[in-house]
């Protein structure tokens, strides 16, 4: 009983036949839970004599890493509760982006959450409108593509060793082959969201960026610079691919040794000042050397 005389009816197990599962999965996850960008989590509980869970630890070792071993602990699960969890975005975010459209600069999130669920914080930081998430949900949009999909557009990333002088560090390109350029670039100009994600995908996107023939002035000179904001260990091989970097302060250590620059307010803005100040810079060096 709750502190309101209310009566809880007493738990009953009872069989999440398909029907029910489609009721969970699109009336809650995907109508409710995901177009507020909530992420979902599920629990349920398994019974198991303390024997052949012991067994089975000991067939793991401590690490869950085999698809065998996750159905054995998956099977017979009860479901309890799906949960959503939202992590609030600041409230200068949608202005700081489109001062970055007006300055040239595009923002694409990349993100390991499920494509609903990515697309929808995608509109609470403002890189899509409205109208773009509606596309997105009916499927069809090229605004927005699950990294599934992505990875078969992109092919895995080639990776060569370059020159240096003896002594010094070894340094890496990263391209996509020829024919998986192409394919990359005709769909980048209107991609701007990519979920479920792995690490290698968020290296196949600055790889793809990078290589861009419409990127390039006649003698191959780069145009376009490619800059990375992540804080974990997933963003690392992303860090190293592009041409600035920047990491959040309460990102993992590995992450801040491996970045161009670490963003001491763990803020977007900081990253389009340093824009800014870089332009400014760079603008008076151009002066001083033609005057």
């Amino acid at each position: 009983m709750t502190a309101d005389g209310e009566r809880y009816q007493e738990a009953v197990k009872k069989p999440l036949d398909e029907m029910e599962k489609q009721r969970i999965l699109n009336d809650f996850m995907e109508q409710k839970m995901t177009k507020l960008s909530h992420r979902a989590i599920a629990f349920s509980y398994c019974d198991m004599p303390s024997e052949n869970f012991e067994h089975l630890m000991r067939e793991m070792q401590g690490d869950i890493d085999d698809t065998h071993e996750i159905e054995a602990l998956e099977r017979d699960q009860v479901f309890l509760a799906l949960v959503g969890l939202k992590d609030p975005v600041r409230d200068n975010i949608k202005k700081v982006v489109s001062k970055a459209a007006e300055a040239g600069v595009t923002v694409r999130l990349i993100s390991g959450d499920n494509l609903s669920t990515t697309s929808a914080v995608a509109v609470d930081t403002g890189i899509l409108t409205n109208e773009e998430f509606e596309k997105v949900g009916s499927g069809q949009s090229g605004i927005a593509m699950d990294a599934s999909e992505f990875r078969q557009i992109c092919g895995d990333v080639i990776t060569r060793e370059n020159e240096v002088e003896e002594g010094n560090e070894p340094t890496f390109t990263y391209s996509l082959s020829q024919n998986n350029q192409q394919q990359f670039d005709r769909i980048i100009e209107t991609l701007k969201v990519i979920g479920r994600a792995e690490p290698q995908d968020k290296l196949r996107l600055v790889a793809g960026l990078k290589g861009m023939r419409s990127g390039m002035d006649d003698d191959d000179t780069p145009l376009r610079r490619v800059a990375v904001v992540g804080e974990g260990i997933n963003d690392i091989d992303a860090f190293k691919a592009a041409d600035v970097s920047f990491a959040v302060q309460d990102g993992t250590s590995m992450a801040r040794n491996n970045a161009s620059m670490i963003l001491q307010t763990n803020d977007f803005d900081s990253c389009m000042r340093a824009v800014m100040w870089g332009r400014n810079i760079y603008m008076n060096v151009q002066r001083f050397l033609q005057f």
